[in-house]
Parts: structure tokens; sequence; C-alpha cells
């Protein structure tokens, strides 16, 4: 009887099956809070006890923060964070910045499957407060405090100005009683790219953005910092020119008849086109409008028209037609426009309508394929996984390799989020795009500088 039970023990403890014990940070509801002592935490050796084993660490914030998160993988397989993918026994750094207050969740899981999984890492996490970081400048770090814009003979200098750290942004103000147009010109003396209120500027470089409004009211106008170097400090100089007319008559007609400019675009190897500028005349569009800046700038550079009552409806659903349309007209495949053959590169569902010639060029030049029935389903509202993949052909912008696991439309979201170019955007890659949201990325990536 005993060699039985013994014979009993034996075989439910070989052949019963293997459970990871269960783990208290398996969830976000249970993750794992983050403690900082000195502005520093360590995990020590933690691990994935099964493939689908997931851990979570949950850290708070109350002010404007960047979190460094060193993640090392001391386990025999890759592993996957929120963070980005680390190959075993390798080393990965992350920055993630915070503004204002809130919480954030860290999540490490499995990436590789195996049937006897189990790996190790650890993590260490770094606390860099806006409030202990470099020197605060209270003067202009809000726009409750941005020093006012003041014209002397149509020109307003700023001289020497620093970011002082890496969540430093300056702010500046301007306000207007007329319709104005002025040159807003950023010289970059740093070693860093900078980001303003109006596109990116690398270092060494000068860029010039033309800004219109219209009416009267407030604006703001911001510089700040564009990556994560440590420590980190970065000199820029301003120059407004007004170029408003004498009076809002002149402004008017030189509206009206327009005013050949040169633009000054980090996609000037692409788009290479005379614009004449435009004043913005939607009604439904108002400076507090989000949208506002990239509205302003596909309407002044004759890339939109909006609807015929002057309005832009912003919150519209935008099709894959109307997309296109608007992704070609503001590239150098404009000039093909009007020459391609309907007959050649038409779609069943495109032939003949006023979309044809627009397609037309995109699948001409292998920007679009449409789908298996080869239909191009012009109606159906565009997300933004297609968007950017168009958007990226058209700009030919590398969006690097795929990595296992990945979706078809990941190296391009990737790409476009570490850029910056989803600012203004939901981040969603399933999201079906609004005309602001539109224009929004069309205004983001006249920003990218093209590596």
């Amino acid at each position: 009887m005993k060699k039985f039970l013994l014979s009993v023990v034996l075989s439910f403890i070989l052949f019963s099956p293997v459970f990871a014990k269960s783990e208290p940070n398996d969830t976000k509801e249970t993750a794992s809070k983050i403690e900082f002592n000195n502005n520093v935490w360590e995990s020590g050796a933690r691990s994935l006890s099964e493939y689908s084993d997931k851990d979570y660490y949950k850290y708070e914030y109350n002010e404007n923060t960047q979190f460094e998160i060193r993640v090392k993988n001391t386990g025999n397989y890759m592993i996957k964070t929120s963070e980005g993918l680390i190959k075993a026994q390798e080393e990965d750094i992350f920055f993630v910045t915070r503004d204002g207050s809130g919480e954030y969740i860290f999540l490490v899981m499995a990436q590789e499957y195996s049937d006897s999984y189990f790996n190790n890492y650890e993590i260490k996490v770094i606390e860099k407060k806006q409030s202990g970081s470099g020197l605060n400048e209270p003067e202009n770090d809000t726009q409750e405090t941005a020093p006012l814009i003041q014209f002397t003979n149509n020109v307003w200098e700023s001289g020497p100005e620093e970011l002082s750290h890496l969540l430093d942004r300056d702010y500046y103000k301007y306000t207007y009683t007329q319709t104005i147009q002025f040159k807003f010109i950023v010289k970059n003396t740093g070693k860093y790219m900078i980001n303003t209120s109006e596109g990116y500027v690398k270092a060494g470089n000068e860029r010039v953005f033309i800004i219109n409004r219209e009416g009267a009211g407030e604006n703001f106008l911001s510089v700040s910092s564009q990556g994560y170097y440590l420590p980190y400090s970065n000199s820029y100089e301003i120059k407004l020119v007004d170029m408003t007319p004498s009076s809002t008559k002149e402004n008017q007609e030189d509206a009206e008849q327009g005013s050949e400019i040169e633009l000054s675009n980090s996609m000037d190897s692409v788009q290479k086109k005379s614009v004449v500028k435009r004043i913005m005349k939607f009604k439904d569009i108002k400076t507090e409008n989000k949208f506002y800046n990239a509205v302003d700038y596909v309407y002044s550079n004759g890339i939109v028209d909006g609807y015929e009552d002057e309005t832009f409806k912003t919150e519209n659903a935008i099709n894959r037609a109307e997309f296109t349309k608007i992704i070609m007209t503001s590239s150098s495949f404009e000039n093909q426009i009007e020459s391609c053959n309907n007959d050649v590169y038409a779609f069943p569902d495109t032939k003949g309508t006023w979309m044809a010639k627009y397609v037309c060029v995109a699948k001409q030049n292998g920007i679009i394929k449409g789908y298996a029935n080869g239909q191009f389903k012009p109606g159906k509202t565009i997300q933004l996984s297609e968007a950017l993949k168009i958007m990226f052909k058209v700009y030919s912008i590398d969006a690097g390799d795929s990595q296992d696991g990945d979706a078809w439309f990941t190296p391009y979201y990737r790409t476009a989020e570490n850029n910056n170019l989803l600012a203004g955007v939901e981040k969603n890659a399933a999201k079906e795009l609004t005309r602001g949201e539109a224009v929004q990325l069309i205004y983001n990536m006249r920003g990218y500088i093209e590596k």
C-alpha cells in the first residue's frame, strides 16, 4: 500500500503541469510602486517566470519630470518593455518625459517563446524634476510670464538666449490689432536640435518661418529642447520681422493679389515650388483652435481651400481620396498631377472622378497600391497608420526595418513617434483621422529634418 501511495505522489509531481508562481505585479492594478531614494530607484534582480508573465511598475510625478530608465537584460531571451525591445545580455536606456502631474506605467514582458521560459532582468530609474534641473528661469518658462515682444522699426531681436536644461521651454508673447504677417527667424547657435512652436531647427542652422494672424488677439512663440543629452545646455537667437503693410486695406489687397515668398522649409529637397501666400480666413478657425497653426500653414501655402462657406471643419472625417489629394498637392509630385496617364494608373473606383488625377500620381510613383481586389476605396476614412505610410513614401523617409512581432505599420508609427511627428494627433495607429489631424500631420512633417 505504501509503495502504491508513493507511486501516486511521484506521478503527480512528475507529470502535473508546472505553474509559474503568481506575482503581485502581473497587472496594472497591482503594479509595483516605484519609490525614489535621492531621485533613484533600483529593482534589484527580477525575473519573468514564464512566457506569458508580465511585470508592471508604476511611478507618480507632480511636476514636469524626465525619467531615465535603464533596463539590463541578464537572461537568455529577448524581452520587451513599454519603451522598446532589449536583446539577451544587453542593456538599454529609455527617456520618458511627463508634464504636469499623474502616473506612468512601465511594463516588462517576454518577447521570444520557449516551453521552459525563464528570464532575469534589472531596472534602474533616475528621476529628473524640472525644479531641480539646471537653471529654472521663471521669467519666461510659462505663457503667464512670457515677455511681450515689442517691435522697433518693424524688427525685434531676442539677443543670445539659452535652454538651460532638458525640460526648459522659453515663451514669447505678441499681440496684434489687425491682420499681420511676420518672419520668425530662429538661429540655433548650440550643438543640439531644438524645437519651436513653428518647427524644428538643427544645430548650427537657421530657419525662417512665415506666420500669419487674422483680426486682433495675442499668441505665443516657444523654443524648447529636442532630444536627450546630459548635461544639457543649448543657445539660440530669435529675430522677428513685421511684414504687415501700413494699413489693413493694403494688407487685404496684398492677400488678394498674393506676393511670392520663398519658403524656408526642412522639406526643400522634396517640396520645390513657388507659393503665393494667402491670409487664412476660415470662420470656424480661431487662434485658440488647437489646429490653428496647421490649418494656417496648409491654407496659406495653397495646399487646401476649405469649404465654400469659408469653413474648414477640423472635426470632420477625412477619407483616403481627400488625404491623397492634400499630400500630393503639398509635395514635388504636384507637377505631375495634370499629366498623369489615368488610363494606365487609375483604379476602377476612381477613374473619371475628381480624385482620379491625384490618385493616379500616387499610384504611378509607387506611393499607393490599393486593395487586393484592385480597388482604392477612396471614400473610406483614412487611418493614422495608412496616412503615415503614404507620407513616409512621399517624402522618402526611411522608417527602418521591422522587428520580430511588428505589425506592418509599426516602423512608420515608431519613427513618427520618436521624431514628434504625432504631436497634436491621438496616438493610436487604428485612429480614423479628422481633417484637423490630417493637416496637423503635414504641419508636423514640414519640421522634420531628413537624415
